[in-house]
């Protein structure tokens, strides 16, 4: 009989104990991390100077990594644009020394 008592109220405890380990995580106040922070700083910044829409509108327009983009194409056309005139010329240099032959 002891035996089973013994028995019974150590399985009380555990799951008393797994039952309190329960309850003080959900009522645990939840820790600040550091991106929650720098969020909440965030918004207390643009609420404070007025530049919520501006921020907006901004981040709806063509972001970095767009506009590297177009530059970059914009390069190379701008090169192969030259290339073709540097080539042309030289053909018409080829021609006019292959005339005076």
């Amino acid at each position: 009989k002891q035996w089973y008592q013994r028995r019974v109220r150590g399985r009380g405890s555990r799951h008393a104990s797994k039952l309190n380990s329960l309850v003080n995580r959900l009522t645990k106040k939840p820790t600040m991390t550091v991106l929650n922070k720098t969020a909440l700083d965030w918004g207390k910044y643009k609420s404070e100077h007025n530049i919520e829409d501006d921020v907006k509108n901004e981040s709806k327009s063509e972001g970095y990594l767009e506009k590297q983009d177009f530059v970059n194409r914009s390069n190379v056309r701008q090169f192969e644009l030259e290339r073709e005139i540097r080539q042309q010329q030289q053909r018409r240099r080829q021609m006019m020394n292959s005339k005076h032959f």
